[in-house]
């Protein structure tokens, strides 16, 4: 047996290196990034065609494993490779448009496995893609140059596709995309020599890591001193769920006094101050809530109230009592922070639903400090 999967090791080196990129966004925790969801199911497909490629050769002509174990092997073959096309061109889709929407009215690029699925139905009462006899042997039928068709139809129109919107994208998603076509490319290319060993998937699999390089890991998606996201990951984000239905809340959070800080303190302790701040705006919302600074002493806070049923003003509230108790903060009797909250009804533009919360902060700083002349 182990002879056996010595003869497949460029697979199962793939395979445990996607394994640990599809652990690693999960710990990174990347939940705000519907583009990262998506890459996730490409790697899990990924891994699923590079664990049915081997099998398929595998249970060859080995009549005493079950026929059926040998023909759902060619099966999933056969379907899953327009499968993972279509969704390589719904997660490039998708960095473009940022719109779900879109891609659900597209139905995810799947227009070559639903032709290829209903062939394979037919395929099980007449050979049409392949066939499996008595001895388990694996043989190509009159049609199989069909799925080969539609299969790199649809990868040229995922070309065709990036070359169309190359200008609606930025340098580095433009690298990910070279990537995803020249590497399978040129694994397809050396398993016509080297017909024995498995290029084809393991190259689309490390595309897929390259791709995850330059389109997901980022160094703008967090914000460098608090952690938190970034002005631009959260343009990104509101981007994408304005174009939803879900009703949400943004409060735009603005810390009062901060120039204080520095002026007496220095910017070091002001560093602190904002540290400090943002570990109790994570502890509070507990991965309830998209925070992000904004920049400066300015943060945002993206709400999702009907889901979680609580009110966001409770939960600033909780943080106003919260940062009071913080030794650092508690050291700064002056500091404190105004905010100004704004609901989505689904109409407002991003743009629209920043300016009502930030027009509402500054009102109640206005009203802060007439409270204080009284």
């Amino acid at each position: 047996m182990i002879d056996i999967l010595l003869n497949y090791d460029i697979s199962l080196f793939a395979i445990l290196l996607l394994s640990t990129m599809f652990v690693i966004t999960l710990i990174k925790r990347d939940i705000y990034r519907h583009s990262t969801n998506m890459l996730r199911v490409i790697i899990l497909v990924n891994i699923v065609l590079l664990i049915v490629e081997p099998m398929s050769w595998i249970f060859d002509h080995q009549p005493y494993v079950s026929l059926f174990i040998n023909y759902l092997s060619n099966f999933l073959i056969v379907f899953l490779t327009p499968v993972i096309i279509g969704l390589w061109q719904s997660y490039l889709d998708y960095k473009i448009f940022h719109d779900k929407k879109r891609l659900v009215r597209r139905h995810y690029y799947q227009f070559a496995t639903y032709v290829i699925f209903l062939l394979l139905i037919v395929n099980f009462f007449t050979p049409v893609f392949f066939r499996i006899d008595s001895g388990a042997h694996y043989h190509e039928a009159s049609l199989s140059w069909f799925r080969y068709l539609l299969t790199y139809a649809a990868f040229v129109h995922v070309l065709y596709f990036s070359i169309s919107h190359r200008k609606k994208m930025a340098s580095n998603a433009i690298i990910g995309i070279v990537m995803f076509f020249f590497i399978p490319a040129l694994g397809a290319f050396a398993q016509i020599f080297y017909p024995d060993f498995f290029f084809s998937f393991t190259m689309l699999g490390l595309s897929v890591v390259l791709v995850y390089i330059f389109l997901e890991t980022t160094s703008g998606s967090k914000d460098y001193l608090t952690n938190l996201y970034s002005r631009q990951t959260m343009e990104d984000y509101l981007q994408a769920i304005t174009k939803d239905i879900s009703p949400f809340e943004v409060a735009m959070i603005d810390l009062d006094h901060f120039k204080e800080v520095n002026d007496l303190h220095g910017h070091l302790m002001g560093d602190q101050v904002l540290i400090a701040f943002s570990k109790v705006m994570e502890k509070v919302f507990m991965n309830k809530a998209f925070l992000a600074r904004l920049g400066g002493d300015e943060f945002i806070v993206v709400y999702f109230s009907e889901k979680e049923k609580v009110k966001l003003e409770n939960y600033l509230d909780l943080l106003k009592a919260s940062l009071n108790t913080d030794s650092l903060w508690s050291q700064f009797e002056f500091l404190s922070f105004s905010y100004g909250t704004s609901k989505f009804d689904g109409t407002q533009s991003m743009d629209d639903l920043l300016k009502e919360a930030d027009h509402k902060m500054y009102q109640f700083k206005d009203k802060t400090y007439q409270d204080k002349l009284n």
